[in-house]
């Protein structure tokens, strides 16, 4: 089950990101949206913390807790949009076969945050627009 509330949580904040601005292109070549959406993934792995699940111990959300979240962006951006499984991911991936889905891995991690009273204040900047899509 850990891995599971992992899988949804990093989805939360890259996913989230992505549908905000306006795909995983268009998140992965600003530096500025890039880095918000790590903040935004490490506000959803707070939401693991409070439900008792520690994000550190889980191989996939360790590279988001890197202390130099720029370092981790560019390294990640790199795999993502030069490579050819970086480029499957962006051409057939979830977030473009079915973003309805996307948008409720987000807004469901997001009201599990708010349920639990966890301080999301990068994952919650994006609800008001992600809510309307």
């Amino acid at each position: 089950m850990d891995w599971l509330w992992q899988h949804h949580a990093v989805n939360a904040g890259l996913i989230g990101m992505a549908l905000y601005a306006g795909g995983i292109e268009e998140l992965l070549s600003d530096e500025v949206l890039g880095l918000f959406m790590v903040y935004a993934v490490r506000d959803a792995l707070k939401v693991l913390e409070v439900r008792g699940v520690d994000p550190c111990r889980l191989r996939d959300a360790k590279p988001y807790l890197e202390p130099d979240a720029a370092d981790f962006l560019k390294g990640y951006a790199d795999s993502v949009l030069n490579t050819p499984y970086g480029q499957r991911v962006i051409h057939a991936g979830h977030f473009r076969g079915n973003p309805l889905e996307m948008k409720k891995f987000y807004l469901d991690v997001v009201a599990t945050g708010e349920e639990l009273g966890v301080d999301m204040p990068h994952l919650q900047a994006m609800k008001r627009k992600i809510s309307t899509l």
